[in-house]
């Protein structure tokens, strides 16, 4: 379950596990978009750098860095 507050973090609840883990805007706007589509870290990535005007390779770290974190707390599953 996620839920975005109002200063455009938020949270993710796993009601199995019994825990919650908090995401910054960036997190936010990743977690929206893997919600709705299908997209390559890369892709993820491209649309993260126009959102927030930073630098591609910026933006990629950032996405991996927030997929990686995601899939440790096992509150995303990569698809091949």
């Amino acid at each position: 379950m996620f839920t975005e507050l109002a200063d455009g973090t938020g949270v993710v609840l796993d009601l199995n596990a019994k825990l919650y883990f908090s995401l910054n805007t960036t997190g936010v706007f990743i977690w929206k978009l893997i919600g709705r589509e299908a997209l390559s870290p890369e892709e993820l990535a491209s649309r993260l750098s126009v959102e927030f005007a930073v630098s591609a390779n910026e933006a990629l770290a950032d996405v991996v860095e927030v997929l990686s974190q995601c899939e440790v707390d096992e509150i995303v599953v990569r698809h091949p």
